[in-house]
């Protein structure tokens, strides 16, 4: 059920970066920035831990994020969380 919440994002976030983030990208975003680790995100969202450090490293080379704090202050600053 959370992670339903989380994964229903506006239009507008997805066309907000040009190319979209996708939902489960934000999704994990805003686990992330929950504090969970990504064997915890992966549980919740029924992903592989694999994928979501996968999804994360994606996500960090796009927008140039180098660590946790720094995808939070993004995601903070981009009205992701």
């Amino acid at each position: 059920m959370v992670a339903q919440n989380i994964i229903q994002v506006d239009e507008e976030i997805d066309e907000l970066f040009g190319k979209p983030v996708t939902k489960a990208q934000i999704a994990i975003i805003r686990l992330v920035a929950d504090g969970m680790r990504a064997q915890d995100v992966a549980t919740s969202l029924k992903l592989s831990k694999r994928t979501v450090e996968t999804q994360l490293s994606l996500i960090y080379r796009r927008f140039g994020i180098h660590n946790v704090t720094s995808l939070v202050l993004w995601a903070t600053r981009n009205g992701i969380i």
